[in-house]
């Protein structure tokens, strides 16, 4: 038993060396001032793969480095012929007043500077920070009408319904709403639905984009509705920037709490600072993103079924051990 005590405690010990490892490893990469610095800590990474990367628990911290690279602008390549981000801003900005004088959308508030202190890298020249409110054409509030299973209405996507970045729509409940309340209430494929209350801070503005076409669907009150100007914003990659530990921090750090809920509000969301890249761009980094996280899926599913069958096999010395 003090053997199986001490070799216990040394595979204990093993993984938190290896989780320290992963972390170390990633924040070096991810800190890198200069384009040399970034190259060595990526090859230090390429040359110990299969050390840090062992556990499903440092799948993870890979997947949040993939994401944490692509917001920097070091996962993709840029191109010297695509559109500057500025005249792509430029552009959102007037189709936005266009909107406003023929009535379509409202003025949105005023947002708030971009101070130094909000900007912790740099980004490339094609680049530029900006504001969620800055890109959105509109931020509204979902239904707080109670829904039912039992009710012959309009379905209405809730927080169950938000799943990895997607739409579930196999638990759905029902609310009757007028025509004019579902015209609000709406979804259009490129929407992103956000959790904006919720008791559990890891769920505070997460989000989910409709993918496909829902027609008639509302959403219920504790989600808020993101529209873009979709021929200037991909929808799929301001998902992915939200989901990076950049703005997990602008949200997480100093979300408010009320009686145990945890809320952030319609101003809030609006003066989260993104990095905004060249729309061809944004494209390409959804491309990459996707294959890497397939890759990931991969990997951490074969961790897994390693580890299980460690342990089917240490039951079956146990068994033997105990039957001999």
């Amino acid at each position: 038993m003090e053997l199986c005590d001490k070799l216990e405690t040394q595979q204990q010990q093993q993984q938190t060396k290896t989780l320290q490892l992963g972390t170390v490893a990633t924040s070096r990469l991810t800190a890198a001032k200069t384009p040399e610095a970034f190259k060595q800590h990526w090859q230090n990474i390429s040359d110990n793969f299969d050390l840090i990367y062992s556990t499903p628990e440092n799948i993870k911290q890979l997947r949040q480095t993939i994401l944490q690279l692509a917001v920097m602008g070091k996962l993709v390549p840029q191109n010297p012929n695509d559109e500057p981000a500025s005249v792509l801003l430029a552009k959102i900005k007037a189709e936005k007043e266009k909107l406003i004088k023929e009535g379509k959308i409202k003025k949105s508030k005023k947002l708030k500077a971009i101070s130094h202190d909000e900007i912790p890298f740099k980004i490339p020249n094609s680049w530029i920070f900006t504001n969620i409110g800055e890109l959105s054409k509109s931020l509204r509030y979902g239904t707080s009408k109670k829904c039912n299973y039992d009710v012959e209405g309009n379905p209405v996507l809730r927080i169950p319904n938000l799943l990895d970045g997607g739409i579930d729509t196999k638990d759905i409940k029902f609310a009757v709403f007028s025509k004019s309340e579902l015209d609000d209430l709406k979804v259009f494929k490129g929407d992103l639905l956000m959790i904006r209350s919720n008791g559990s801070k890891s769920l505070v503005g997460r989000t989910s984009v409709i993918r496909e076409r829902l027609d008639n669907y509302a959403y219920a009150g504790y989600l808020v509705r993101i529209r873009l100007l979709k021929k200037y914003i991909s929808s799929i990659y301001l998902h992915l920037v939200l989901e990076s530990k950049y703005i997990r921090d602008q949200i997480e750090i100093p979300v408010r709490t009320t009686t145990g809920v945890k809320n952030i509000n319609s101003t809030e969301i609006s003066n989260l600072v993104i990095p905004l890249p060249p729309l061809a761009e944004q494209h390409r980094i959804v491309t990459k993103v996707n294959q890497l996280m397939a890759y990931c899926d991969e990997l951490e599913a074969k961790l897994t079924q390693s580890l299980s069958d460690k342990e089917k096999l240490m039951d079956t010395a146990v068994y033997q051990l105990l039957t001999a």
